[in-house]
C-alpha cells in the first residue's frame, strides 16, 4: 500500500539549461569572487569537532560506510566539473586515503554497504547532463577496481539507497516511476510498493527492521517521513519532520535517528539550513540537537563507530553551490 500524494514531475532538461545559464550570468556579473570570499566558515559547536579535510572540495556526492571508514564517492567539484574520485576517512586515525576511482564521473548518485561490499547506483554524468543513469557498480573490500552489476530497471538520480537484511532498497529520486527498487545480489532487481508521490534529494535510514524515507522535494521542500516494511511490502506515514528539508545528512546512532542541515535550492529565497533533529527509536516527536559547525547540503555522511561524520557538501544553495563546495569534515559524538 502506497502513501498517496500528488506531485508534478520536474523537467530535467529545462533545469539543466537554467542552471547552466544562471551560472554563466553570475560569473559574468563578477559576483563569484565576492561569494567565494564570503563563504561561511566552520564555527565552534557543542558535541561537534573538525576532522581532517576531505582532499577534494566537492558535493552532491554518494557515500557509504564499511570497514570502519566513510567512503565519499564522485560528486560535483568546481563550476561544471564532475568527479570520479573516491576517498575514505578513518576517524580513528583522523585521516583520508584514496580508493579506486569510479568507472565514470557521477553526481547525485547513491551508495550503501551490503555484506562488506559498497554499491553505487544511478546518478548523472555531468553538470550539463542530468539524465538519470541505470548503472550499478560494486567494490569489494581490498578490490582494485569497480565491478559492473545488473543495472536498475530505470534511471534514478537524487535518490536514496539503504541496505537491510541482505538487500538494497533504492528510494525516490528523479526518474520515471515511484516504486521502490529492490536489489538482491545474484538475483538482480525487482520492484516494491510505490512511495506515493516521488521526490528527489530524499534521504533514508534503516531502523528496527524498516526503511525510513525522509524529506526531499518535488516542486517544494517536504517534511514527509514514510516508513517501508519489507516483510509486507507496504508504506506507512512516520513522524513528520519539524521542518521541510532536503539534501541533508542522516544517520542512526545508538538507536536514534539524526537529520542534520539541508537545503532550499531557490536562488533568491532559499538557503542552507543549520538544523539538527533527533528521533529516538519508538518516539513520535522529534527533538532538537546541537547545530553543526558548518551548515552544508549534498555532503557525504555516515555513522562510523558511533560517530556521525559529515564530509564536503556546499554551504550555499542551488546554482550557488558551485561557488561553495567544501572540504570540511565534521564529527558528531552524542553526549
Amino acid at each position: 500500500m502506497a502513501v498517496a500524494r500528488r506531485t508534478r514531475p520536474a523537467n530535467r532538461a529545462l533545469r539543466a539549461v537554467l542552471i547552466t545559464v544562471l551560472a554563466l550570468l553570475v560569473l559574468a556579473m563578477g559576483g563569484a569572487v565576492t561569494l567565494i570570499a564570503t563563504n561561511p566558515a566552520p564555527e565552534d559547536g557543542s558535541s561537534w569537532q573538525l576532522g581532517a579535510d576531505l582532499p577534494q572540495q566537492r558535493g552532491e556526492v554518494a557515500s557509504a560506510v564499511t570497514g570502519g571508514e566513510l567512503f565519499v564517492l564522485g560528486g560535483l567539484t568546481g563550476p561544471g566539473r564532475t568527479s570520479t574520485a573516491v576517498q575514505a576517512y578513518d576517524p580513528a586515525e583522523d585521516g583520508w586515503r584514496s580508493a579506486p576511482d569510479l568507472p565514470e564521473p557521477r553526481h547525485h548518485a547513491a551508495a550503501a554497504e551490503l555484506d562488506g561490499t559498497i554499491y553505487v547506483t544511478g546518478g548523472s554524468a555531468s553538470a550539463t547532463d542530468w539524465s538519470p543513469r541505470t548503472d550499478v557498480w560494486s567494490l569489494d573490500s581490498g578490490a582494485q577496481r569497480w565491478r559492473s552489476e545488473a543495472p536498475m530497471p530505470e534511471g534514478r538520480m537524487g535518490h536514496a539507497l539503504a541496505a537491510l537484511d541482505g538487500r538494497l532498497y533504492a528510494i525516490g529520486g528523479d526518474g520515471p516511476a515511484t516504486e521502490i527498487l529492490v536489489f538482491e545480489p545474484g538475483d538482480g532487481w525487482s520492484r516494491g510498493a510505490p512511495l506515493g508521490d516521488n521526490r528527489e534529494h530524499v534521504r533514508a535510514v534503516t531502523l528496527d527492521g524498516e526503511v525510513w524515507a525522509m524529506g526531499g522535494r518535488t516542486d517544494g521542500l517536504l517534511d514527509w517521513v514514510d516508513v517501508y516494511d519489507p516483510a509486507t511490502d507496504t508504506w506507512r506515514a512516520g513522524p513528520t519532520l519539524p521542518e521541510p528539508i532536503s539534501a541533508m545528512a542522516v544517520g542512526v546512532v545508538d538507536g536514534t535517528v539524526h537529520v542534520v542541515d539541508g537545503e532550499d535550492p531557490s536562488l533568491l529565497t532559499g538557503g542552507v539550513f543549520q538544523r539538527h533533529f533527533l528521533l529516538p527509536s519508538g518516539a513520535d516527536t522529534w527533538d532538537e540537537g546541537p547545530g553543526s559547525m558548518l551548515a552544508v547540503h549534498g555532503a557525504g555522511y555516515g555513522v562510523v563507530r558511533d560517530e556521525l561524520v559529515i564530509a564536503g557538501g556546499a554551504s550555499r544553495q542551488g546554482l550557488l553551490s558551485a561557488l561553495s563546495w567544501s572540504e570540511t569534515t565534521q564529527r558528531y559524538v552524542p553526549d
